[in-house]
């Protein structure tokens, strides 16, 4: 489960090296869906190429492990993530490898940088028609060949293309106030249960299904369904851990009982939480009002809002593999 949920989330924290300003997924919106590649593009950013394009799918020839492609521009230059479930790259390990696009190498040796489940480069955006043309990317190591599946990338690229030209207006600043007696600093509560959950499928449908994701950017709570597991994901500024932190903790609905947890942050400032399979666990989560997270010595309540409607409609997603 661990390795999935880090693939879920790899595209959000690969961002930082993809687009300038890009923080998490609750940063970005979804533009479009071609050909099995998602297009998303970066809130309020104004820059030239604020999108990216992923592609997420499970191989069947390799006990459905999950592998992603992600691409992006960023000025002259063409930016690719991959990522494989089995991979354990260190942090910032340098590969290099021949690369393929189907049987045509492209480059002799591509440099690559690693991280866990990743590799990322650059490369000269005159890469992108032989991206097109193409349907696997090949990287040639000597044990063995990755090989990522880019069908379709022509369609998503052209979906890049319509969403990057979409202008959207800088956000305005906001209007100074005039300055107030402070008031006493209330004691820590939950926030408002406001904010409803949008559901989501990951990997795009059919063969390409992973999973499913409902997530809240107000409550800054999400459930993430991958085959029978559940988890977790919160998310909020007040988590002081970078990405790749181990973290440690508790969890407590409505100031029950305190269920353990270890987990290692994908994204900064983001917990993620398995939930056991315990339908009394389950039956906390989606009855009760308010969420208590003890992480690593900091302690943050979040409020669970509609999370009961949020599992029931993550679960019609994970049954019919499309979002409701």
């Amino acid at each position: 489960m661990r390795s999935i949920l880090n693939l879920v989330s790899a595209s959000a924290a690969l961002l930082s090296m993809i687009l300038p300003g890009a923080a998490s997924a609750a940063d970005r919106q979804a533009f479009e869906t071609v050909k099995g590649w998602e297009i998303e593009r970066t809130v309020g950013s104004t820059s030239p190429n604020a999108c990216l394009m992923s592609h997420t799918y499970k191989d069947k020839e390799d006990d459905n492990a999950v592998n992603a492609v992600i691409f992006a521009l960023n000025g002259s230059e063409a930016v690719l993530v991959l990522v494989y479930e089995k991979w354990g790259w260190d942090k910032d390990e340098k590969v290099k490898a021949p690369m393929f696009l189907d049987k045509n190498r492209y480059a002799a040796k591509s440099a690559w940088v690693g991280d866990a489940e990743t590799l990322t480069a650059a490369f000269p955006d005159s890469i992108v028609p032989n991206l097109m043309a193409a349907k696997t990317i090949v990287l040639q190591f000597d044990n063995g060949k990755a090989d990522f599946n880019i069908g379709g990338f022509a369609e998503g690229y052209e979906s890049l293309r319509r969403c990057n030209a979409t202008k959207v207006a800088a956000p305005m600043a906001a209007a100074p106030q005039s300055p107030v007696a402070p008031a006493p600093a209330p004691k820590a509560t939950a926030p408002a249960a406001t904010g409803a959950y949008s559901v989501m499928t990951i990997g795009g449908t059919g063969p390409d299904f992973v999973g499913c994701l409902a997530h809240s950017e107000s409550l800054g709570l999400g459930l993430v369904g991958v085959g029978q597991n559940l988890a977790l994901i919160a998310n909020t500024p007040k988590f002081p851990f970078d990405k790749g932190v181990a973290v440690q903790g508790t969890w407590a609905v409505d100031n029950g009982s305190a269920m353990p947890f270890t987990t290692k942050t994908d994204t900064a400032h983001t917990v993620t939480i398995d939930i056991p399979h315990d339908p009394a666990a389950v039956q906390s989560l989606t009855s009760g009002q308010s969420v208590t997270i003890q992480a690593n010595g900091t302690q943050v309540p979040f409020a669970l809002g509609p999370m009961k409607q949020a599992f029931a409609d993550l679960s019609t997603c994970m049954e019919t593999k499309k979002a409701p």
